[in-house]
């Protein structure tokens, strides 16, 4: 899966003396990630409580994850860390809550080591957290257009009460946001009275700034019907540079471990694009062309440009097959039957059934490139002296903090058997 790089042997030496700290901590939170005896105890479980005390025990009890190493004892590897978050929650505690806490270990890891790295490493933390932060911006502006469209103009009374929930409206906008995709300079987009003023502020005051003055023209863009294409266009971006800044600016061993993983990302995103915008008129062919990645990945060049003309399911899994085929396996798992080609929804005329099977299908090869990442994320501690492993450990923390949202949300809703089932190891 990984070629080996012949600088490798050259940039070791170098490499402990200046990152082997940080690197030892990755690798201690990587081997102190939820194993699958730790999920079979959770899913035991009949109360998010129960949960919690699961997580702090595990903490106690060694054992040592996905990744067992000497170095998660003096990492404070996750479930020790889960304990510490969980242990002062009163009760009762919702999985919602729960997820959240154990978000914030997430958070306070990569702060300790975005800490204490320097240089190249230090950049390279940075272009991890740029996805988080995509998001957020989003997330922003489409607040923003929440409250114009019901804000208005409502006269003094209006006035006064919107001026006193600005404080208010703030905070709550700024809770929604991922922690790890703040910046500083966020809350000044928060409070931006208007598009115009929040299309300037990210061109100037923020990290992604390049991102944005590659991808929209003017604050007409921030408007509802643009912000996904907008998303999606801002990842484009992100991913192009991140994967440059691998090649040109790193190279060896982590040019090579990342240009395999981003590769998987942008054909992830190519697939997942497609599959989004079947049955969308709005969506030209043109517009959903400019939203694959270009460059690299193993579905460019030809690849994308077939998925482009692609109308339904059956044209997607043809595309992908001729030109990329080891990702077939993943897209049988949304196969076969159901409502997913163009002449079953012409013979049924259900419109609103084609579109729940295709959200189905979605959602299972979602999950299947889920599983996907985790094993190639997986592979990458297998090789020494590189930065991939920090990309890859956040891939793999985002898996565990889903599946715990899903154990526990099983619990709450009592569909105890469908907690297993659900899990992506």
């Amino acid at each position: 899966f990984f070629l080996d790089s012949p600088s490798v042997s050259s940039s070791s030496m170098n490499y402990n003396a200046s990152f082997g700290y940080v690197d030892a901590r990755v690798r201690g939170h990587w081997g102190a990630l939820l194993t699958a005896r730790d999920y079979a105890s959770l899913c035991e479980c009949r109360s998010v409580e129960d949960v919690k005390m699961q997580l702090a025990s595990s903490a106690s009890g060694g054992g040592g994850g996905q990744g067992a190493s000497s170095s998660a004892a003096q990492s404070g590897g996750a479930r020790g860390d889960y304990a510490r978050y969980l242990s002062a929650e009163p009760s009762p505690l919702r999985a919602s809550r729960l997820v959240e806490l154990c978000t914030q270990s997430l958070v306070d890891e990569w702060s300790d080591m975005s800490v204490n790295a320097e240089g190249t490493l230090a950049t390279f933390l940075d272009y991890c957290t740029h996805g988080y932060m995509i998001d957020n911006v989003i997330l922003i502006a489409s607040s923003h257009i929440q409250q114009s469209r019901h804000g208005g103009l409502g006269g003094s009374r209006m006035a006064s009460a919107t001026l006193s929930s600005t404080s208010h409206s703030t905070q709550a906008v700024m809770a929604k946001c991922h922690p790890l995709g703040l910046f500083e300079g966020m809350t000044s987009l928060v409070v931006a009275s208007n598009a115009s003023d929040l299309y300037r502020t990210v061109l100037v005051d923020t990290p992604l700034a390049p991102y944005f003055r590659e991808t929209i023209a003017s604050a007409e863009d921030f408007d509802e019907a643009n912000l996904e294409l907008l998303r999606n266009s801002l990842y484009k971006a992100y991913l192009e540079s991140f994967h440059n800044f691998c090649v040109t600016k790193l190279g060896g061993a982590t040019s090579e471990v990342m240009q395999a993983l981003l590769s998987f990302e942008a054909d992830r995103r190519s697939i997942a694009i497609t599959m989004n915008a079947l049955g969308m008129a709005e969506v030209s062919r043109d517009d959903r062309a400019s939203l694959y990645v270009s460059g690299f990945g193993a579905l460019y060049p030809q690849g994308v440009a077939k998925l482009a003309a692609c109308m339904d399911m059956d044209a997607v899994r043809s595309a992908v097959e001729s030109t990329a085929p080891q990702y077939i396996s993943m897209l049988a798992s949304a196969t076969t039957g159901g409502w997913g080609s163009s002449e079953d929804r012409r013979g049924c005329g259900g419109a609103n059934v084609a579109a729940h099977e295709s959200a189905r299908q979605a959602h299972a090869i979602e999950r299947s490139f889920n599983a996907e990442e985790g094993r190639r994320c997986t592979l990458a501690f297998e090789q020494q002296f590189h930065f991939a492993v920090f990309y890859a450990y956040l891939k793999l923390k985002e898996q565990e903090l889903r599946n715990l949202l899903w154990v526990c949300t099983c619990i709450e809703n009592r569909t105890y058997d469908r907690a297993q089932e659900g899990l992506i190891l």
